[in-house]
């Protein structure tokens, strides 16, 4: 039989401490970053976004009157590290579902580092250093083996899988004699990199794991142009089952081209920048159409329309809902759904990881997200137990009243994918 592999993804938005090694933190500080890409790192992008998507169709198809959000970056980010440790069908199949061959795998490694640094920057905008940033940790977690002094060894993983963590992902490592002291371990790692906000991972591990890979993301970010709390009032917001809920609703104007807008005959959108690299875009359908049918059509492709609809306008008028989430699913039904099976099964290959046997047993992510007046913080975890847009001009004034179910996500300056959700509803 073959052991168990358990990865465990957790993308949490909070402040986070750094690497043991090459610390992430001190290598943003003196990296510049450029973020033009050339022509096969914008398809690589393209491709993990896509991944995304459909992922999260998948999710939402399950819940279509639910509230939800997920971090798709923290899910690639995992699954990158992962595929360095596979081989064969497995990689092809993971390769393919994250839309690059297997040839290009070095180059997402090496993408994935300059996404890193890039998300932990902070920059200096007007003489200020911004307050947003984006902040992933990494660990790769083994049960170990008794060696001379009770000393444990790490004798599962090769070296060369492990010094690829390590340099692409700033990965920390460390091996436990048992299941209980690595759940234990992990759960104490997780505590330090979200400041106590997430005590433990949420499964339970089983006898049979061997191997964990955690992944933490901490986002924090402010307005560009924050909303005025005296403002926020009680109003109205139409469920899509046909339920009024009353929810703190957010109302701010611009008439300095913070904000952009496009609008056409199924939906209007708006992005709103955040301090530093960070936007977050909101899709709200039109009177008459739904969330459930925008994300059948909902591609890059999409993405795409939606931002080169985005313009500026004279005035923005905008009303948005407080929104306070936490999201848990499991991922594994939703991944074999976007072609990923095989490091499930009894086939599964991770020969480039372990001289043992190893298969992917489960994934979960749990994902916290609170947007309010000030700005937007999330917390998002994920566990794996090893159509055309076009834009209608109105010059003067954009009106942009989120009270019905609408889609959201949260990109970087690269054009990333960060955080995806809807909302239809609910506590704010």
């Amino acid at each position: 039989m073959k052991t168990t592999l358990f990865t465990c993804l957790l993308a949490l938005c909070v402040a986070c401490a750094a690497p043991r090694r090459e610390r992430l933190k001190d290598v943003a500080e003196v990296t510049d970053v450029d973020f033009k890409l050339d022509d096969a790192e914008k398809q690589l992008v393209t491709g993990s976004n896509q991944f995304g998507i459909r992922l999260f169709q998948a999710m939402a198809q399950a819940h279509p009157d639910s509230s939800m959000v997920f971090s798709p970056m923290g899910v690639v980010y995992s699954l990158n590290m992962l595929n360095n440790g596979t081989d064969g069908e497995t990689l092809t199949e993971i390769c393919k579902a994250l839309g690059y061959g297997e040839g290009d795998l070095q180059r997402v490694n090496e993408l994935c580092r300059t996404f890193l640094v890039a998300q932990r920057k902070k920059y200096r905008i007007k003489g200020q250093q911004t307050d947003d940033y984006m902040h992933t940790a990494n660990l790769l977690a083994t049960i170990g083996e008794d060696v001379v002094k009770g000393a444990f060894k790490e004798v599962l993983v090769k070296h060369s899988f492990k010094n690829v963590l390590e340099h692409n992902y700033f990965a920390e490592t460390f091996s436990a004699s048992d299941t209980d002291y690595l759940q234990r371990s992990i759960n104490r790692w997780i505590g330090e990199q979200t400041e106590g906000q997430i005590k433990q991972i949420p499964l339970k591990l089983s006898p049979d794991v061997q191997v964990c890979l955690v992944n933490a993301i901490v986002f924090r970010a402010r307005w560009a142009e924050p909303f005025e709390p005296e403002f926020t009032k009680k109003a109205p917001f139409y469920c899509a089952d046909g339920r009024i809920d009353s929810v703190w609703m957010m109302s701010g104007y611009d008439r300095e081209n913070t904000f952009k807008g496009m609008s056409n005959n199924t939906c209007s959108a708006l992005r709103m920048p955040y301090k530093g690299q960070f936007y977050i875009t909101m899709v709200l359908p039109n009177k008459g159409y739904s969330v459930v049918g925008l994300l059948k059509s909902l591609n890059v492709q999409m993405f795409g329309m939606i931002e080169k609809g985005l313009h500026d306008y004279n005035e923005f008028y905008v009303h948005i809902p407080r929104i306070t989430l936490k999201t848990s699913v499991a991922l594994k039904p939703f991944l074999s759904r976007v072609g990923i099976k095989q490091a499930f099964s009894q086939q599964a290959n991770l020969s480039n990881m372990s001289i043992k046997p190893l298969k992917l047993d489960d994934v979960v992510q749990q994902t916290e997200f609170k947007l309010d007046e000030e700005g937007t913080s999330a917390v998002s975890g994920s566990f794996m137990q090893v159509t055309s847009l076009s834009a209608c001009i109105n010059p003067t004034e954009f009106h942009f009243t989120a009270n019905r179910p609408f889609l959201y996500y949260i990109s970087d300056g690269f054009g990333n994918a960060c955080f995806i959700g809807q909302y239809c509803g609910g506590k704010g």
